[in-house]
């Protein structure tokens, strides 16, 4: 087996930049000496010719449904079968999320993911561990020191994985629909915690109280979303007949949280599924009040509705970290968020949500200065944000295969066109990671980008680029406007899908051009 030395690697934890913040809450560099050594050992016959791309990223913050990835420690690393990577890591709290994901070549220079490695799946790593992760092509396992914690996190995984339920395959009667679907969560749930309490005594008690907090979590977190999936998805059934599930599945619904909701305290703000329960709950009945009038897709949650409700209903670390979930929903969403932006930066006052919340608002607020990117055009050449001072600037984010990316390049034509003579330059940016296939599918293919534009690349780092992480991109495409001065007018200007969109939209690149 080969050992490859992975010191380089080690991960730069961040404190705070922002010079505005005067307390202590924030300060929080690997905090007394925080460690632990992990080791990968690669088993994939798959990759003993072609290699395979193995990821591990640290955060001591984790949502699934409102990420935020402004402080994330990630490693990259191609592959090959029968490699052991070895590597220390310092951790900014006694215990951090890790998240491993690998792709396994598959031919033609292609790496795929399959297995386990199709979803999303954060274990707790903690201070002292020292394990080695034995990676197969579609699942991994661990053992050292902290693999018992990390083996009873996929324990819980696969009571997850043993059973199915297909929200798109339903029936008129939605009473014995939601019900069903209501006893398979509580099954599971009673299930896994069956089998965390068998591991009572050899986890610790903060562990167990985290990973309990999760199955909860995630046990209300499905059943709300699933029914609320089952109610604006498509159906087999006639739209009246739709209607009258929706209202029946809605009212079960209503009646069956109050015996899922629990007693919590503060320290619940710890689980990841928990807290993306809390707040998918909080927008899924915002949007159920106007049940009726209009299409729930189309209800759009305002800046100060979500940020009035979240500050009325909770409170302690719950409140602040739901505020900055509420960030991340309105950032992904493209809807407006400066003023949530600087009123959560000075809400929030515990690590590590703090500095996460001077972070975003340093990085996307109006008036603050721009990424000063430098990326690689087409033919390789280094293209800056300084060398368009003097000019407006826009960019589009998007990458190759994204429908909704294809619709902005459709909407922005006329735009583009309006201000051809103008002092204002249209930059995309592509989040692929193969330069080749950014190329020839993106590129040449004319659905994403405009004759003639400034077309960049963050050269292979894909979600991992630096301008990715500065301004918290979960989502694309993705717009933001930029003035003469370099300075932000708008991380999240409207897309041009109507005409009052586009009237917004043209004023804020009118103010970038005049100067802010």
């Amino acid at each position: 087996m080969k050992y490859l030395n992975m010191m380089g690697l080690v991960a730069i934890l961040y404190s705070c930049d922002v010079k505005a913040d005067t307390t202590n809450n924030c300060q929080r560099v690997n905090a007394g000496g925080l460690s632990a050594i992990i080791e990968v050992e690669i088993a994939d016959s798959n990759a003993s010719h072609t290699k395979g791309e193995l990821l591990i990223r640290l955060n001591d913050y984790l949502s699934f449904r409102y990420p935020n990835n402004i402080h994330t420690r990630t490693y990259v690393k191609k592959v090959n079968n029968q490699d052991l990577h070895r590597f220390p890591v310092q951790l900014s709290d006694r215990t951090n999320f890790m998240e491993v994901d690998y792709m396994s070549p598959v031919g033609n220079g292609s790496v795929k993911r399959s297995g386990f490695f199709l979803k999303q799946f954060a274990f707790l790593i903690r201070d002292g561990d020292s394990i080695r992760i034995r990676i197969n092509k579609d699942s991994l396992g661990f053992r050292g020191k902290g693999a018992v914690r990390l083996n009873l996190q996929l324990g819980l995984e696969s009571i997850e994985n043993d059973y199915k339920f297909d929200a798109n395959n339903m029936d008129s009667n939605a009473a014995a629909y939601v019900q069903r679907f209501i006893t398979l969560r509580k099954k599971i749930a009673e299930q896994q915690i069956t089998l965390l309490n068998g591991y009572k005594d050899s986890v610790e008690q903060e562990v167990y109280n985290r990973l309990y907090f999760d199955i909860i979590g995630r046990r209300n977190l499905t059943l709300i979303s699933v029914v609320n999936a089952m109610m604006v998805g498509g159906a087999s059934i006639e739209k009246e007949e739709k209607d009258r599930f929706n209202r029946v599945a809605y009212q079960i619904l209503m009646e069956s949280l109050p015996d899922f909701d629990v007693p919590f305290s503060d320290d619940w703000h710890q689980s990841p599924y928990f807290m993306d329960y809390l707040l998918f709950k909080e927008l899924f009945l915002i949007k159920q009040m106007a049940f009726g009038t209009k299409d729930s897709k189309e209800i759009a949650v305002t800046e100060d509705e979500l940020y009035r409700i979240l500050t009325e209903k909770y409170a302690g670390r719950i409140k602040e970290r739901l505020l900055l979930m509420g960030a991340s929903y309105l950032i992904r969403n493209e809807l407006p968020s400066e003023n949530y932006l600087h009123d959560i930066s000075r809400d929030i006052t515990t690590w590590p949500y703090r500095d996460l919340a001077l972070s975003l608002y340093a990085n996307r607020g109006v008036g603050k200065l721009a990424y000063e990117f430098s990326l690689p055009d087409s033919s390789g050449n280094l293209v800056n944000l300084a060398d368009f001072h003097g000019k407006a600037v826009v960019v589009d984010f998007w990458f190759t295969g994204c429908i909704p990316c294809r619709n902005l390049k459709k909407m922005m034509e006329p735009i583009i066109s309006y201000y051809k003579k103008k002092e204002v330059v249209f930059i995309t940016i592509s989040v692929d990671k193969s330069i080749e296939f950014w190329k020839e599918k993106g590129i040449k293919s004319g659905l994403y980008t405009h004759k003639g534009g400034i077309d960049l690349i963050t050269n292979g780092q894909g979600q991992n680029a630096p301008i990715v992480k500065h301004y918290n991109l979960t989502g694309y495409p993705s717009l933001l406007i930029i003035d003469k001065k370099g300075k932000l007018i708008s991380a999240s200007p409207p897309r041009p899908s109507s005409n009052d969109n586009i009237a917004k939209l043209k004023s804020l690149i009118d103010l970038a051009i005049d100067g802010g």
